[in-house]
């Protein structure tokens, strides 16, 4: 088990600023506890030195067409370098089960999008991280509400934004193995507190905090 909110001598010299900006993943729907994997992100990275700041710019329903309208605005007023951009998931659901045609976004809508985002954050930031499209619990999502969340199709789209990333030059955090098939949610869709904190420790790793 990681032990969440050690201090450790070497972290605590180090001040760290950054913003993660999405959907609901990234606000921490249904984790009422932590406040999902940026809560606990804050709360580490403030243990280790209370001037490091932590900013959740997650919004529930956002696709890649909202976020794009809203990015610049809203990571230029942080000033941050380092940021973790987390969205796909309501890109890839379907409005008719099986047919990637009826996805919420065409997927060159979403790479058009996502290279957008990207760029624009490149020019903001020293360091840009894509957090990959989790896969979903598809025994509850099939579907869910109107809509419906299915792997493959969000495995698309998880292809698609690697060609993006590829020519951006950019790091993806990918937590997909370790919570496919687990009991990590709390609707099918949205993580719960075990998934939020194995997000959280994938990024972590990746933000090569000891």
């Amino acid at each position: 088990m990681f032990n969440l909110f050690r201090r450790s001598p070497k972290a605590t010299e180090q001040k760290r600023k950054i913003a993660a900006i999405g959907d609901s993943i990234v606000y921490g729907r249904h984790d009422t506890i932590n406040g999902g994997w940026v809560g606990l992100l804050r709360r580490e990275l403030e243990s280790r030195n209370k001037m490091s700041a932590v900013f959740n710019l997650g919004i529930g329903g956002d696709n890649t067409e909202n976020l794009k309208s809203r990015l610049v605005a809203e990571v230029s007023a942080r000033k941050v370098p380092t940021l973790i951009i987390g969205v796909g998931t309501n890109d890839s659901r379907l409005k008719v089960a099986d047919d990637p045609r009826s996805s919420e976004l065409a997927l060159l809508d979403f790479q058009s999008n996502l290279n957008r985002i990207l760029g624009d954050a490149q020019d903001m930031c020293q360091d840009v991280y894509l957090l990959g499209i989790p896969p979903v619990d598809e025994s509850r999502t099939n579907p869910l509400g109107p809509y419906y969340y299915l792997n493959d199709n969000i495995q698309r789209f998880r292809s698609a934004a690697r060609e993006v990333l590829a020519s951006h030059h950019c790091v993806e955090i990918d937590a997909w193995d370790m919570l496919y098939g687990k009991a990590v949610y709390s609707d099918g869709v949205h993580l719960n507190e075990e998934g939020h904190r194995i997000l959280f420790e994938t990024v972590l790793k990746h933000l090569d905090i000891a």
